[in-house]
């Protein structure tokens, strides 16, 4: 499904109350935001359109053994970057 298009017709009805973000390659493995195939920038920009004023969580869950921390910075500063912070 398309979260976009979802957001869209929940958001007519006021009915988004958590949105929980996460970003996969095309082997569905975990990718900081903005380098995988879902269109982050776009669901971002959406929730600004509907708008959201609820809480959004990010996850990000690296190989094995991997440090997250770097991932999730960069995730932040994605989301930034697409919301203009």
């Amino acid at each position: 499904e398309d979260p976009i298009e979802g957001l869209l017709e929940l958001g007519k009805e006021d009915q988004v109350h958590g949105v929980h973000l996460k970003d996969q390659d095309k082997k569905h493995q975990p990718v900081a935001l903005g380098r995988g195939i879902i269109d982050i920038g776009g669901v971002l920009r959406t929730l600004e359109q509907i708008k959201y004023a609820g809480l959004v969580s990010l996850e990000y869950e690296p190989p094995d053994g991997v440090d997250p921390l770097p991932g999730m910075r960069e995730s932040l500063k994605y989301i930034h970057s697409v919301l203009g912070y």
